[in-house]
């Protein structure tokens, strides 16, 4: 039996973007405590649902004020309905992360209101 299957990922990780760059629709942006294993201590962070995605992604710092910049919005209630570009990369201190970017094409296909991505 596989590890993964006892204890699933709970949020979207660089390694789920299999080395890709995928471009995905902001269906929800929430604030949630969660607990951060470097502080010890729950902490208040911006989470993203995608369209047709399983997994949430928590947004560091550098990757909320991506969203400042690629929605021209500083309401993160107003970043629903975006298209983003999220892609593995490295951050400074050598951890795996993902970077958020404005899409090179925006997808010509509207999204429907169910979500479902395998990652």
């Amino acid at each position: 039996m596989k590890v993964t299957d006892i204890y699933p990922d709970k949020w979207l990780k660089a390694n789920h973007l299999q080395g890709r760059t995928i471009t995905v629709y902001v269906q929800l942006s929430t604030v949630q405590e969660v607990f951060n294993t470097q502080t010890k201590k729950k902490e208040q962070k911006f989470i993203l649902h995608f369209y047709k995605a399983k997994l949430p992604m928590i947004l560091n710092k550098t990757q909320a004020l991506a969203m400042i910049q690629i929605t021209g919005e500083d309401d993160s209630d107003n970043w629903k309905g975006h298209y983003i570009a999220l892609a593995p990369s490295v951050a400074p201190n050598g951890e795996a992360t993902i970077t958020i970017s404005k899409p090179e094409t925006k997808p010509t296909a509207q999204p429907d209101p169910e979500p479902e991505t395998p990652y």
